[in-house]
């Protein structure tokens, strides 16, 4: 096992037998949580697979981790600031949005997002499309999710990399979509997700003018070689590089 938690560590426990649960949960508390994105998908499924995912807390310290425990003990961590000078690491609770400097603190948050993607190298109009397609993300848990509180963002970055995670614990894809009469045939997560992952696919139905916000990320990634991880119920999608037939 990897000297740190990453999403294939987390693909491989999530499907290990019974009988390897407590020897794994051992081994995890050993180790550590070095990027965003895989410390989000961990928070989320711990509490479903506890008796194989240790408390957080328990894990091996990190910067990612140290972000993520504090964000629990203050909802208007990360957005109380109108600062414009980006973190190595910051997440926030999206609920905290309309509770303390209205909107300024969202779009400063915004800001540090796009200074930390231009800090790492990428150019102005990238940064722009990573900065819309958070934008357009947070939108949706807060249309699509049923439970926008739940809702947590963040970004990190360092030397070589850049990495934003949107995630929450709403509803999911498949009952999302299956509310409009176009997707009731529905009845597979991994089929939901392909589907939401479509252009012009949304839950308000085909021709409605939703469904386009992966478009910006999918734009701006479309020549950079970066990784995309999407989860909804018991299916995930992972894009490494160039993807034609998620591009619109």
């Amino acid at each position: 096992m990897a000297d740190t938690i990453d999403f294939a560590v987390l693909d491989d426990v999530l499907l290990a037998p019974q009988s390897r649960h407590a020897t794994i949960k051992r081994v995890l508390e050993t180790r550590s949580i070095a990027a965003i994105g895989p410390a989000l998908e961990y928070a989320i499924q711990q509490p479903r697979y506890a008796n194989i995912l240790p408390p957080i807390p328990t894990l091996a310290a990190s910067d990612v981790t140290a972000a993520l425990q504090g964000i629990m003990h203050s909802v208007h961590q990360g957005l109380r600031s109108t600062s414009l000078d980006p973190q190595p690491v910051e997440i926030a609770l999206l609920r905290s949005r309309d509770s303390l400097c209205e909107r300024a603190g969202w779009v400063a948050f915004l800001k540090r997002l796009d200074a930390a993607a231009q800090r790492v190298g990428f150019g102005k109009s990238t940064a722009g499309g990573f900065v819309g397609t958070v934008d357009e993300l947070v939108e949706n848990t807060d249309i699509h999710s049923q439970a926008p509180d739940t809702g947590i963002v963040g970004y990190s970055f360092n030397d070589q990399t850049f990495e934003f995670v949107i995630a929450d614990t709403g509803i999911g894809a498949l009952a999302s979509l299956r509310q409009c009469p176009d997707y009731a045939h529905l009845s597979d997560h991994g089929d939901a997700l392909l589907m939401a992952l479509t252009n012009g696919e949304s839950r308000f139905g085909r021709n409605t003018n939703h469904g386009h916000g992966f478009r910006h990320l999918f734009v701006a990634l479309a020549s950079l070689y970066g990784s995309l991880r999407f989860r909804t119920g018991d299916h995930r999608l992972q894009i490494e590089g160039i993807s034609p037939e998620l591009q619109a």
